[in-house]
């Protein structure tokens, strides 16, 4: 399995006196998963990484002396309860490129060659819709418009 760098996680160094952990650091990975926390004095640490969408990250107690360079790795796990995402957009006319309002929409989960309904909502009076709560995953948006037929 490959392991993906995750930029923009915010990691937090504390140092450990007597069992208590202070803020020493707070620093951001880089575009390659990477982390510098320079200029600590020496002593015992513990590191803590974290971003939204995913679960927090502690490493063990690491003990640094004089000017160490300690490399050490942590792993992020995709929090699944905080990674949903929003569907959305504009239903149109296709002649006249117009906003429809209370157009039926319905967001279908695709599985290969099964798409099954998962949430069905109406475009609003500027044609827009929004679908909440979705999981990640691979979707299609249908919608069906209704329009006034005349009596015969």
């Amino acid at each position: 399995m490959a392991l993906t760098p995750i930029e923009g996680a915010t990691v937090n160094i504390f140092q450990v006196v007597a069992g208590v952990q202070t803020l020493a650091l707070t620093t951001n990975t880089n575009s390659s998963g990477q982390y510098f926390g320079p200029r600590l004095v020496s002593g015992d640490f513990v590191v803590v990484a974290n971003k939204i969408g995913y679960e927090q990250s502690q490493s063990s107690i690491i003990t640094l002396t004089g000017t160490d360079i300690q490399p050490l790795d942590l792993f992020l796990q995709v929090n699944t309860a905080q990674n949903v995402g929003t569907v959305s957009g504009l239903i149109t006319d296709q002649t006249t490129l117009l906003p429809i309002a209370n157009a039926l929409v319905a967001l279908y989960s695709v599985a290969g060659s099964t798409e099954t309904i998962v949430q069905i909502s109406r475009s609003n009076t500027g044609g827009r819709y929004l679908f909440g709560n979705v999981a990640e995953g691979e979707y299609i948006v249908k919608a069906i418009a209704q329009t006034d037929v005349p009596a015969i």
